[in-house]
């Protein structure tokens, strides 16, 4: 039997009959919460160290499901097929949606080139991203998409600064850094079975409120629902590249 269903089991032989299913129920999750930790796939990293999300109430996973397949379903109304268009539509959508900037970016392991998308909520902020990144495609967060491809796990940086990310990044966006202070991070691989497809980068700056689990959970949701329309884009170009 399942861990998770034995626990269950007992869990319902010890339960006193006279207490009601509600709380039954809410006392059975807060029980199996504290043994079952991270669900599979998303652990993360942050602070250099790994470390686990708390484990999302049924109420919280569900919320962030309908908010992902909101977001991805715009973007394909919006969009359509092509993976540049989508890259666009959804970057600014989860800008808009954390109130700050999103990057998207293609493999990590290919020759610099510029990120499918970047976006901003204050107009002049996001001009100041795309002269970053005309002058070093791989200027801003790039060691932090390189880690998060190569784990093939998000990376999640509560409380971060911009002469912290200034060690992991390429002079050219030391500028912008300086300027616009970066408080929080976090970045998701968007992965086929085969391959890491692309990567979100998602920051924050001061003063905003930092990005916790609950927004890591909603990026890992809106990643899994991307990759099918990535994934058959990518073989579209290959069919006509032949």
């Amino acid at each position: 039997m399942h861990l998770a269903t034995a626990r269950a089991a007992k869990f319902a032989s010890e339960c006193p009959r006279h207490i009601g299913r509600r709380a039954a129920r809410k006392i059975r999750n807060q029980r199996l919460g504290s043994h079952m930790g991270t669900p599979r796939g998303l652990p993360l990293l942050g602070g250099g160290q790994d470390r686990g999300l708390a484990y999302p109430s049924p109420v919280a996973s569900r919320s962030c499901r309908r908010q992902a397949l909101h977001e991805t379903s715009r973007a394909f109304l919006e969009a359509g097929p092509h993976s540049q268009q989508l890259a666009a539509v959804l970057a600014t959508r989860l800008a808009d949606l954390i109130g700050s900037g999103c990057i998207i970016r293609g493999p990590v392991d290919r020759a610099p080139s510029l990120p499918l998308a970047c976006s901003h909520t204050i107009a002049g902020w996001l001009e100041a991203l795309r002269q970053t990144f005309e002058t070093s495609p791989h200027a801003l967060a790039f060691a932090c998409s390189a880690q998060a491809a190569h784990t093939r796990r998000p990376i999640l940086l509560p409380l971060v600064s911009s002469e912290v990310l200034q060690l992991w990044t390429q002079p050219a966006a030391r500028p912008y850094l300086d300027q616009y202070q970066v408080c929080s991070m976090l970045v998701a691989p968007i992965r086929s079975a085969q391959q890491v497809l692309a990567t979100i980068v998602l920051w924050r700056e001061h003063p905003c409120r930092p990005l916790g689990d609950s927004h890591a959970l909603l990026l890992a949701e809106v990643a899994n629902r991307i990759a099918p329309a990535l994934s058959i884009s990518k073989h579209r170009q290959r069919r006509q590249a032949c």
